[in-house]
């Protein structure tokens, strides 16, 4: 609270791990209720856009933070597909403040094993990497796309030739063209300018 009071930030990111267990029980979800009322307390515009981790149950985040101030709590816990094509309404959202606008993609965790496939998608691809050559071509399409933005991704980054199971590659984020990288997963801090990405730790 004391750093949005002095800073006073547009957007909080939170980029997944939220809680040590899929189903937390209801003392630390009041915990994680009460923080998020007490940040919106302090700031009346501020966004909060939080994606979960591997830790977290997806379906479960997302119905919690449906019961906070939805226009400004941007909860994305799984790869949205209708069968027939993504649903990229909870992973691209736009904001728009008094002197810039902006766009914030939320990718949470993307392993083979969970990632839906749609119909259509090609065979020769993996599920992840259909996902995101198909997040590429609609941000690639949009009226937005000039605007700064900022990719938060949960999981594993890896460079060209290291990649293991349900990492993703550097240049398969780098392709989503971001300005920032706010990425989760590691319990150290790592930031590599050079490339634009960040662990908070």
């Amino acid at each position: 609270r004391d750093i949005i009071k002095e800073r006073k930030p547009d957007l909080m990111i939170v980029a997944g791990d939220v809680f040590d267990e899929f189903i937390p029980d209801s003392e630390t979800v009041e915990l994680f209720q009460n923080a998020i009322r007490s940040v919106f307390k302090v700031s009346k515009k501020l966004i909060i856009a939080i994606v979960s981790g591997n830790h977290d149950y997806g379906v479960f985040l997302e119905k919690l933070c449906k019961g906070q101030k939805q226009q400004r709590l941007w909860a994305c816990g799984m790869i949205h597909a209708s069968g027939i094509s993504y649903d990229f309404e909870k992973h691209v959202r736009t904001f728009s403040f008094a002197k810039a606008k902006g766009q914030v993609v939320l990718i949470p965790p993307v392993s083979d094993e969970f990632c839906p496939e749609c119909i259509g998608s090609s065979p020769e691809m993996t599920s992840s990497q259909k996902f995101l050559a198909a997040l590429g071509n609609h941000l690639e399409s949009s009226s937005m796309k000039d605007i700064p933005r900022v990719l938060v991704y949960h999981g594993k980054i890896s460079k060209s030739g290291q990649k293991q199971k349900n990492d993703i590659e550097l240049k398969e984020l780098l392709a989503l063209k971001p300005d920032y990288i706010a990425a989760g997963h590691l319990h150290h801090m790592r930031v590599n300018t050079d490339d634009r990405y960040a662990y908070a730790g």
